[in-house]
């Protein structure tokens, strides 16, 4: 039977075409929204249902600053030479540059201003 369903006379795989549909929506299902939490000492960024999530100590920022991504970089984790971005959409965003010379960190927000204001008083404490 399953054989059937692999290889019908038809040439029409139905587990490819499944499979093929079903990526999309393990993708949407991970990456659907991105929420940023700034608790303690830390920042923390989760995409989705918490699968990828990043943790960042904000002692280890030296500085914040006001960006905007092109729209060329993408949505979700992406990796630059410069900058490792967490966004899920728009082009707003924060940097953060680190004290221990990595990369920078971008991520993408709804109200960037409140979010560098927030952490300036932070890292400036």
């Amino acid at each position: 039977m399953l054989w059937a369903i692999i290889n019908n006379p038809d040439g029409i795989s139905f587990l490819g075409i499944f499979i093929s549909n079903s990526i999309p929506l393990v993708i949407l299902f991970l990456f659907y929204k991105m929420e940023v939490k700034v608790a303690g000492h830390n920042i923390s960024i989760k995409f989705g249902v918490g699968l990828f999530r990043k943790t960042i100590a904000i002692q280890a920022i030296k500085a914040v600053k006001l960006t905007q991504n092109s729209l060329f970089v993408g949505w979700g984790i992406r990796y630059t030479p410069d900058y490792t971005l967490y966004n899920v959409g728009g082009k707003n965003a924060i940097e953060l540059v680190m004290k221990n010379g990595q990369r920078s960190i971008r991520i993408g927000c709804d109200d960037p201003i409140l979010l560098f204001n927030f952490l300036n008083s932070k890292i400036s404490n």
